[in-house]
């Protein structure tokens, strides 16, 4: 679960990303070569941000650390997920101004769409695609006062309202011409708070205080990242979900852990997130797991942990805060983007 600004992280206040620590100007460090610590030959494709010289937020992303804005420093503009077929790349975000709420917005190969309208705040939470479909998860907050887990299918005209199934999306994969959509449904957050797997528009639903964060599919098999709250969410382990089946990464009774991501290589399951110790240091640690061994990563500056993890062969990256810069570890190295504010979505294609 992935996250984000601090605007949409009021919508997901018990673990999403909240970047405001992130948008404060930095000294530029000296780049990491990507090449250095790469075994497999790929493509890096990340979505962010960069701040424009007014203050404001630019939707970017950075091939291979090539920087492509999206925007311009008129308005505050941002990008969380990005997805890459072929020649077509597919970036997801929003943007909003001081009279506006959030607008819902991908670009495809740099032209925007917006999906809303910015009278009620509107996020989107992932993208998949199919053939030429692409499918975009979604949420309206407070659409005639009530919040409204949201998908549409190319285009604004195709807006689903799912909120029958769930209260809130946090992710969408393909398998086949199966839809899988994660989320939750909840009451009082993380007291009344139940996951859901939605399967071509019919919900599965996980115990109470569960939280998935994201779903990925891998082979013929379905996983979702998240968290088991606590009672009151005082505590919290990381956990992975095979086809429905949960597996704990960390208790529920000294530590507040969560996984924001998930990725599927070949057998082998990967996530990231972050660790922490109630009443230990002021930033937990950030974090991913391989097949359940959990590697700190160093040099995390954010109370979000990790955001998002891809592989590539043997490869791991991850991206997140590093050293009060934003970018990703590459095998555990630091990679800074130039210009990044925030860095969120990767995607990783192998040469």
């Amino acid at each position: 679960m992935k996250l984000i600004l601090n605007r949409r992280a009021k919508c997901l206040a018990v673990i999403l990303i909240s970047a405001a620590t992130l948008f404060s100007c930095k000294k530029a460090e000296k780049l990491t070569p990507v090449k250095a610590a790469q075994t497999t030959p790929a493509d890096v494709y990340v979505a962010g941000t960069v701040l424009a010289a007014n203050g404001n937020t630019i939707a970017a992303y950075w091939k291979n650390g090539t920087l492509v804005k999206l925007g311009d420093s008129t308005i505050n503009s941002y990008a969380h997920y990005i997805l890459v077929s072929g020649t077509d790349i597919y970036v997801a975000g929003g943007s909003y101004t001081p009279t506006t709420h959030d607008k819902a917005i991908y670009w495809h190969n740099g032209v925007a769409t917006e999906l809303s309208d910015g009278t009620v705040q509107c996020y989107i939470a992932g993208l998949a695609l199919s053939g030429s479909s692409l499918y975009i998860a979604g949420n309206f907050d407070e659409l005639n006062g009530i919040a409204y887990a949201v998908h549409w299918i190319n285009t604004p005209a195709s807006l689903v309202i799912d909120s029958a199934l769930l209260s809130y999306e946090t992710g969408v994969a393909m398998l086949g011409s199966d839809v899988y959509v994660s989320g939750f449904r909840f009451k009082e957050w993380a007291n009344n708070m139940t996951g859901v797997l939605v399967k071509n528009n019919q919900g599965t639903t996980l115990p109470l205080h569960t939280m998935p964060t994201a779903v990925a599919t891998g082979g013929s098999d379905v996983y979702m990242s998240g968290a088991l709250y606590a009672n009151l969410a005082s505590f919290s382990s990381a956990v992975v979900w095979k086809n429905g089946v949960a597996t704990l990464l960390g208790d529920t009774t000294t530590t507040n852990q969560y996984a924001s991501a998930v990725a599927v290589s070949g057998p082998d399951v990967y996530l990231a997130g972050r660790n922490g110790l109630i009443g230990n240091s002021p930033l937990p640690q950030a974090v991913y797991w391989k097949n359940g061994n959990m590697v700190i990563l160093p040099g995390n500056s954010s109370t979000s942990g990790a955001n998002y993890i891809a592989v590539a062969g043997n490869d791991v990256y991850v991206t997140g805060e590093i050293n009060g810069s934003a970018g990703y570890w590459l095998n555990g190295v630091p990679v800074k983007l130039p210009g990044a504010t925030l860095s969120i979505g990767i995607q990783v294609i192998p040469k």
